[in-house]
């Protein structure tokens, strides 16, 4: 069983996007996945049409038990609530503060991968949920503010593996990549001279994600066959080469 962080701390980077959809692509490919929304806005829960009115991960992280709604074949998620943000009050400075996601992660079996939609921050939750991981992505958009960013969630990652030695990082995920001079600068630089892994597949820019998730759905229930699908597909090959 294969622990993923996706990870940023700016927000509207496609972070929930990619975890959805690397959850959909393994999932579909017969791996057996399970989501956890961990970001008190619960985006992840209502991008797959979720109904946050029943348990969620709030309930787990407490200590009772993980509730679990399946999604489609080989596909579930834990979901998110608002209330999440409560957590963090509660355990913040406490003795197992930085453990409570791992804790409640321990009793699960059966998966090959779950993956964790975090917040944008580098707080709590990220903290938590990089704590419970064998492996980060860092899913950063194409532009300079991003670039400068990426060093910061690095040394974040670096940080934690202070206390849990197995984690790594998977890679560097460029997402929303238009075909502008400044998208192809950002990768250049990025493949070049972070020394960062960054993952060959691009997640380019379409207006198909937006679609897809006001409907509740993935672009591979909606539009199986354009490009928005195949990027995808394609990065969850690495995926699961990466952490074979």
């Amino acid at each position: 069983m294969k622990i993923i962080s996706f990870v940023n701390h700016k927000g509207g980077v496609g972070k929930t996007t990619a975890t959805v959809h690397v959850g959909k692509a393994l999932s579909m490919n017969g791996k057996k996945v399970l989501i956890i929304d961990f970001d008190p806005q619960a985006n992840a829960s209502d991008h797959l049409n979720v109904d946050l009115d029943q348990p969620s991960i709030v309930e787990a992280v407490r200590g009772g038990d993980l509730t679990i709604v399946n999604v489609s074949e080989h596909l579930d998620i834990v979901p998110g609530a608002l209330e999440l943000a409560e957590v963090e009050q509660q355990y913040i400075g406490h003795a197992t503060g930085a453990s409570r996601l791992k804790l409640a992660l321990s009793k699960l079996e059966g998966y090959d991968y779950i993956l964790i939609d975090c917040p944008p921050s580098l707080g709590f939750f990220t903290q938590n949920a990089l704590n419970a991981s064998d492996y980060a992505i860092i899913v950063a958009s194409p532009t300079r503010l991003a670039l400068r960013g990426i060093p910061t969630i690095a040394n974040a990652i670096e940080e934690i593996k202070l206390v849990n030695p197995g984690l790594n990082l998977l890679g560097v995920l460029i997402s929303d990549a238009e075909r502008l001079k400044v998208s192809g600068e950002f990768e250049n630089i990025l493949r070049e001279q972070s020394g960062l892994p960054v993952f060959n597949a691009v997640i380019r820019h379409y207006k198909h994600y937006k679609e897809a998730s006001a409907e509740g759905k993935t672009v591979f229930d909606l539009f199986p066959f354009h490009n928005a699908a195949e990027d995808y597909m394609t990065l969850s090959k690495e995926v699961f080469d990466g952490t074979k």
